[in-house]
């Protein structure tokens, strides 16, 4: 078992398990570099079967696809790096809906990539639709199966020397019926082409394997250096506009990571009113602060995904009496019940806005007017909506680009988007823009979540 797959399953534990649970059947068993019975919730019985003795192995199976036990027997059915050796990996598959309980999930984890190993065999790879598919198989004979979310993980670069870094892990957990559930695993693990509540996140969607997007970079990297002078390919900073002086300034916080990963991991399960609230608190003081003194007409929000912060903005801005309309975009808009009737949520592809709303909306809104983007944090992305508002914009607007500690996070498979989309509309913009200082830096250097991304519209 490589690092990524025993520390994605060791979410799944952790978030899936739940009171009234008591057993869990793990496929694949044996402990080879490492097991996910690390992760055992106390007083639970966790039972190990595979096709060999060895550590970990509780029950040795004859290979027929048929496991020696009742129906519904197990609350948690998990099979991790097994698949990609299982010959007939559907029929294990139905049998690990077969045996799990009622409300119970089922925990797939196998590559989408990587490097050929045999346990005996290594026979397949999984891309991000397999987890849809393999419902619709198992459905034939328990329509109550869902998919509760899948989705393809980035490749963990803590190590690029070691064969451990090049794994992307297609990972999917299954609902034998069906209960609420938000704290999704693929929240705060880099991935893309994300299925959540049987429904594929559009934003998500990237048709190239990450393998592809690395040596593309690299291609260019090497194409870049041959062209540029020792002293061109030096560390570059970006010349911003502050104090009517210029001053370097990078992209980078001063909060430490090992504090960054402790609060995003709390970051990612917040909710406000039940639902999905995806804001740090730094970020929770800094957005009261500006609204209090920009007193915004017109909040455009990009990228809705629960509607929690919409639906926070939406109150906090009505316990303050102020007229504020706000009109938040997403590829799948949410629906919210006695939402407040200033709040409005659209369809809109980030990547595509010109064929949304947004346009005449912003035509007729008035000022001051606030724009969030936080949408996929993908460079294209960023750039795109800073590029659209920009025309509609006047002096006093802002601009803020959400989640550009991302690359302090070293969650590389954004590539540093939002940094790189604000570097690009400051340099093409540089009388017009500039970076509020106020709000980045009011808890320290960019001690906020949107680095360099409060960005206020001075011309």
């Amino acid at each position: 078992m490589h690092k990524s797959a025993y520390e994605i399953g060791g979410k799944f534990i952790n978030r899936y398990w739940r009171s009234g649970m008591s057993s869990i059947l793990e496929i694949g068993s044996m402990d080879v570099n490492g097991t996910l019975k690390d992760f055992q919730p106390e007083s639970s019985t966790w039972l190990g079967v595979d096709l060999e003795a060895g550590p970990g192995v509780d029950i040795v199976l004859d290979g027929n696809h048929v496991l020696p036990f009742l129906d519904a027997e197990f609350d948690l059915v998990i099979a991790s790096s097994v698949f990609e050796h299982d010959p007939f990996f559907w029929k294990t598959f139905t049998e690990m809906v077969r045996v799990t309980k009622p409300n119970g999930y089922i925990y797939l984890s196998a590559p989408s990539n990587g490097v050929v190993h045999r346990y005996p065999l290594d026979i397949y790879r999984f891309y991000p639709d397999a987890g849809h598919s393999l419902k619709e198989w198992a459905q034939k004979e328990y329509p109550e199966l869902r998919l509760v979310e899948s989705f393809i993980a980035a490749q963990n670069y803590e190590n690029v020397e070691s064969l451990e870094a090049h794994w992307n892990d297609f990972t999917a957990v299954f609902q034998r019926g069906e209960t609420k559930h938000e704290n999704f695993i693929y929240l705060d693990t880099p991935s893309k082409n994300i299925w959540a509540n049987d429904s594929f996140i559009e934003s998500t969607f990237d048709f190239i394997p990450e393998d592809k997007h690395i040596i593309e970079k690299l291609k260019l990297d090497i194409v870049s250096h041959k062209s540029k002078s020792p002293e061109d390919t030096r560390e570059t900073t970006y010349k911003i506009r502050q104090q009517g002086s210029e001053q370097d300034r990078d992209f980078s916080s001063d909060t430490p990571f090992t504090l960054l990963q402790s609060i995003q991991v709390g970051t990612m399960q917040y909710t406000y009113k039940g639902i999905s609230c995806l804001k740090d608190p730094f970020d929770f003081t800094l957005y009261q602060k500006l609204l209090w003194q920009l007193k915004p007409k017109t909040i455009i929000e990009i990228g809705s995904f629960s509607g929690g912060s919409a639906l926070w903005l939406a109150d906090i801005l009505r316990s303050w009496k102020f007229k504020t309309k706000i009109y938040s975009f997403d590829i799948k808009p949410p629906v919210i019940e006695n939402k407040p009737r200033k709040l409005k949520f659209l369809k809109a592809d980030i990547y595509k806005l010109e064929e949304s709303k947004l346009s005449k909306i912003l035509e007729n809104a008035q000022h001051p007017i606030l724009i969030i983007e936080d949408g996929p944090h993908t460079y294209e992305g960023s750039l795109n909506v800073l590029n659209f508002t920009n025309k509609f914009l006047k002096s006093g607007d802002y601009v803020i680009i959400e989640d550009g500690n991302v690359f302090d996070l070293r969650l590389a498979v954004y590539e540093d988007g939002p940094n790189r989309a604000i570097r690009n509309f400051l340099t093409n913009n540089p009388d017009r823009f500039e970076i509020d200082t106020e709000y980045c830096d009011f808890y320290g250097h960019n001690v906020t979540w949107n680095t360099n991304g409060y960005i206020k519209c001075i011309k």
